[in-house]
């Protein structure tokens, strides 16, 4: 689902995780408010998470650590907050991790050198 740049705005719902065979969900540069809905680590397909370029608050979902196959999680430009929770080193498939310019605390986690896969942090 590719709705990039199209000046979305409000929440992201709780039933995009309904859509069991989603690979790709691109929502990046709208006006996104909101958390991430722990819902969307029900989507067991999903290759590519970017949501980038938005107002998005929060942290981290756990459930992100339950995608089997992601790919690619550009988060940055955001407003989350926390740490970088411990499940994003269960995505074993993981190659791109961009978290940049938000205001997660802590130092680089031990646990995302797991990601072996890894090509960019």
């Amino acid at each position: 689902m590719d709705v990039a740049e199209n000046g979305i705005s409000g929440s992201l719902p709780s039933e995009l995780g309904t859509f069991a065979s989603l690979q790709d969900l691109l929502l990046f540069s709208n006006n996104l408010i909101g958390s991430i809905p722990s819902e969307l680590g029900q989507i067991s397909t999903l290759r590519c998470l970017v949501l980038f370029n938005n107002a998005i608050t929060g942290t981290l979902p756990t459930e992100l650590g339950t995608f089997s196959s992601l790919v690619c999680l550009f988060l940055y430009d955001n407003n989350l907050i926390g740490s970088i929770t411990s499940e994003l080193g269960q995505i074993s498939t993981l190659l791109y991790l961009s978290l940049s310019h938000n205001a997660i605390t802590r130092t680089l986690p031990t646990y995302l050198g797991l990601l072996f896969s890894l090509a960019h942090l």
